[in-house]
């Protein structure tokens, strides 16, 4: 079965030969463009599909897709086994420090590629992911940038102005 959400470019397809009519779609979906009763396939209704990905990303079977495009594919599956505790996030934020030493040499391009595809998976307002990242991978680039930053910092006398000789030194 096939419903449209609206326009032919979001229209959200259920494989009634997966689905399990758990309803786990529709719970999930923050347009509520996914309609459910209990016992049946999920359908659509004209609300605007945000394009998402946590329709798919919570059917337990992959019963889901876009007609022109893998949901699989760009959002795969939670993995239930990957979960994070309470505690392995209060360590993970209580360990991140600031890195003011860097490694010498280039990060791999695959390693930036990889980080930058993940990235995508974070919210944004609406999933307009109208987000841009600069990657900055020499210590030329940096200094373009850091020191109008430093500058701006000394010029407004704002906290960690007293960095200044290490700023410059650095910059």
């Amino acid at each position: 079965m096939a419903a449209t959400t609206g326009t032919e470019m979001t229209r959200i397809v259920v494989d009634e030969t997966k689905c399990i009519k758990c309803g786990a779609c529709a719970v999930e979906c923050p347009s509520f463009c996914i309609k459910w009763t209990k016992g049946a396939a999920p359908v659509t209704s004209t609300t605007m599909c945000s394009k998402c990905g946590h329709c798919a990303a919570v059917c337990p079977v992959g019963a889901l897709s876009w007609e022109n495009r893998s949901l699989e594919a760009d959002f795969p599956p939670i993995r239930p086994e990957l979960a994070v505790s309470e505690a392995q996030i209060e360590q993970l934020v209580r360990s991140r420090r600031s890195i003011r030493r860097f490694l010498p040499g280039p990060i791999p391009q695959a390693k930036i590629d990889r980080l930058l595809e993940i990235t995508h998976y974070t919210q944004t307002s609406g999933n307009t992911q109208m987000i841009e990242y600069l990657v900055l991978v020499t210590p030329e680039q940096v200094r373009k940038y850091a020191v109008p930053v430093v500058e701006w910092i000394k010029a407004k006398n704002l906290p960690y102005s007293h960095c200044s000789p290490i700023w410059n030194a650095r910059y």
